[in-house]
């Protein structure tokens, strides 16, 4: 087994100390008699509500979080040393073929070793370091601490229910293991309905954070686990002088699950794999990143003159062959750079292989976004909007904001928001990405000149809707961003795109609009994007028209005309 499968098996025994911690402490937190007492008896319970319960688990907690940094600390150690080890056992597996070639190699990797050991890259000294300000420490107790409130919900789900104490205790493992089904609505053993606990109704974890402290803190360990392996890897490149540069390979397991099913992953690991300079430092993709680095040697002849000019003493005149060295990044990576100098701008942090390489790939901006900015750029849904806005959209509208331009686009896609926001919008409950996707949408609609003219629009609509919106009255508004065109056929294409169902009537109206937005260069389907061009002019959301008439032809469709107030 080489030292790469030793770390990983390394990193899952870490990973079982960790989750049999947490067990134990969570079995001891509901073994505190007022507790079971609460349970036993079906009344409600809070941590603040029993504040004798409270200083006891705040006792667990404390201990908790101290034996889990003791437990990340020795992992991390423990992956250096596997790091600097592995580069020795690679060097030698190429160089170290007969007993002198293998003491010449050895004797290599050490000094390199020692080098950088000498310069403070150390095991340990990597896991005292801090990170945006937090030791290890600071940085497990804010992750530990949220147990108390996972724990509330634990407790209150199990009163709700009805369980007993063992029943709630026996259902540990499956919280840990599967932390959502904390958040689900249970059944109220009185009233028989689906509800949420009180706790589980106030518990916002925010981004990127899992609804569980075992989980966070099991995440933290694998991540700072890896890129410790990583970063002894890569100090052990820097002053050996048979490695020349360095590959970034996927893994052989480069997968993910998707509603149980085992699939192929596409991500950034896939585009940024290629070999690098082994100047440019690297611990990882992104957390849990599975890709490794496999060192790029010097020549077997540079090998054989570098021993000749040894033994000469003239060790200082040697050189590998500069074409074989490697000296710069892939040309992916620069892409993947500028491809994302917009939408950094809505994360919190620069991700470490940029931060670690500003002077040589440059930088990005981040956290410069509002917070409707992040949560429409966050969602994987409105990259490509993202990357059509800023790199072609932005040249026809230079003073809309390259978020607003997206979000117009996205909702012009197949296959984007367009239904689901008007949807939400008539029913007046917004999810927070729609609600910011309507914020933004409305933002860059005030930017674009107004449309004065005769517009279309072709709808297949349920009877009963539009006989309670439009049938017998004077005026509506549409809580809607409404869509129509300028070209009567496209709008006759909508209203004719199949058959009608039995309860369905076809629609085609006819609008005079005065604040309506010409939005047909934006739309995907603007002959550019798609072969299509719908010629789209578009009414914010709120906008109220004037009922003119209405009209039944021979094969039942409606015409409407409408004016715009």
């Amino acid at each position: 087994m080489d030292k790469r499968q030793e770390v990983i098996k390394y990193i899952a025994s870490v990973e079982k100390q960790l989750y049999a911690l947490f067990g134990n402490t969570y079995h001891a937190a509901l073994k505190l008699t007022e507790v079971r007492k609460a349970i036993e008896s079906g009344a409600s319970f809070t941590w603040k509500g029993n504040p004798a319960a409270e200083r006891k688990l705040d006792r667990y907690l404390k201990d908790l979080s101290s034996k889990t940094a003791l437990i990340t600390k020795n992992g991390i150690i423990g992956s250096w040393d596997k790091g600097e080890a592995r580069v020795k056992e690679q060097v030698l597996e190429v160089f170290g073929k007969t007993s002198t070639r293998r003491k010449e190699t050895t004797d290599i990797c050490e000094q390199a070793v020692k080098a950088h050991r000498a310069k403070g890259a150390t095991g340990h000294a990597y896991a005292n370091a801090s990170r945006e300000g937090m030791n290890l420490s600071t940085r497990v107790w804010n992750l530990t601490a949220k147990a108390k409130q996972e724990l509330e919900i634990i407790i209150q789900n199990g009163i709700l229910e009805g369980k007993s104490p063992e029943e709630v205790s026996r259902s540990l493992r499956g919280y840990l293991n599967n932390p959502d089904a904390l958040y689900r609505r249970v059944r109220n053993k009185e009233t028989g309905e689906l509800e949420l606990s009180q706790a589980a109704k106030q518990y916002h974890p925010g981004q990127g954070v899992y609804r569980s402290a075992y989980k966070n803190a099991r995440r933290l360990a694998v991540t700072e686990m890896n890129a410790a392996y990583r970063r002894a890897e890569w100090e052990s490149y820097q002053n050996n002088p048979l490695i020349i540069g360095y590959e970034i390979r996927l893994s052989n397991n480069h997968t993910v699950v998707i509603n149980g099913k085992l699939r192929t992953l596409y991500d950034i690991c896939d585009v940024l794999a290629g070999r690098y300079p082994k100047t440019f430092l690297w611990t990882g993709w992104h957390p849990h990143c599975r890709c490794e680095m496999v060192p790029i040697f010097i020549s077997e002849s540079d090998f054989r003159e570098r021993i000749r000019a040894r033994k000469a003493g003239k060790l200082k005149d040697w050189k590998p062959n500069p074409q074989r060295t490697v000296t710069q990044v892939p040309k992916a990576l620069t892409d993947w750079i500028a491809k994302n100098e917009e939408r950094s701008k809505g994360w919190k942090t620069l991700p470490y292989f940029v931060r670690d390489n500003r002077k040589s790939i440059g930088t990005l901006p981040v956290n410069t976004y509002t917070a409707e900015e992040r949560k429409f750029t966050r969602a994987r849904s409105t990259a490509e909007a993202m990357e059509r806005a800023t790199q072609l959209l932005s040249t026809l509208y230079p003073d809309i904001q390259n978020t607003e331009l997206a979000a117009l686009h996205h909702y012009t896609q197949q296959g984007g928001n367009y239904r689901q926001l008007n949807k939400q919008l008539d029913k007046g409950t917004l999810t927070d990405f729609n609600k910011a996707s309507a914020s933004l949408m409305a933002k860059a609609l005030e930017e674009l000149p107004k449309y004065r003219g005769t517009v279309y629009r072709g709808a297949i609509m349920k009877r009963k809707d539009y006989e309670r919106l439009y049938a017998g009255r004077d005026e509506i508004k549409h809580a809607i961003f409404t869509s129509s065109t300028k070209t009567p056929a496209v709008a006759w294409r909508f209203a004719s795109y199949r058959d009608l169902k039995k309860s369905e009537v076809r629609i085609l109206f006819e609008i005079q609009s005065k604040n309506g937005r010409d939005i047909s260069d934006i739309s995907e389907f603007n002959g550019k994007f798609a072969t299509e061009d719908q010629q789209e002019v578009l009414f914010t959301n709120g906008t109220k028209f004037k009922i003119v008439s209405t009209d039944t032809d021979l094969f039942g469709t409606i015409y409407v005309k409408m004016r715009e107030l």
